[in-house]
């Protein structure tokens, strides 16, 4: 999904109808899925460099993974939390199973997966 076209709202709405139509895995929450998926499209929007790109996969298996994409080759970093934000990639560390950077040529992908076993999360 091109971020750069769309809003978060959108975004948020469009990610909780797939997940509401499709057979996500039971203890894989779906909540969870859109506020990770939220975190990460906010940090891309917010430092990231266009075209911004999101998308989420769903295996048949119990794990979700979101990658975010922008041009930006500036890894995303945690910074303490005060009024204007800095909880984000917190959140995602807490709430994801696994979460990471690849670089590629021209820009970056921040991923996360969430999996519905509570033993690896």
């Amino acid at each position: 999904m091109d971020l750069d076209a769309v809003t978060l709202a959108q975004l948020r709405s469009t990610l909780q109808h797939l997940l509401h139509d499709s057979d996500v895995e039971p203890g894989l929450s779906a909540e969870d899925a859109v506020q990770v998926t939220d975190e990460l499209v906010t940090n891309a929007l917010r430092h990231g460099l266009p075209p911004r790109t999101c998308a989420v996969t769903l295996s048949h298996g119990p794990r979700l993974r979101v990658e975010v994409s922008d041009t930006s080759p500036e890894a995303p970093r945690f910074r303490a939390p005060d009024d204007t934000g800095g909880l984000g990639l917190v959140l995602v560390d807490q709430m994801s199973t696994a979460w990471g950077i690849d670089r590629h040529p021209g820009g970056k992908t921040v991923w996360a997966e969430l999996t519905s076993s509570p033993d690896e999360h």
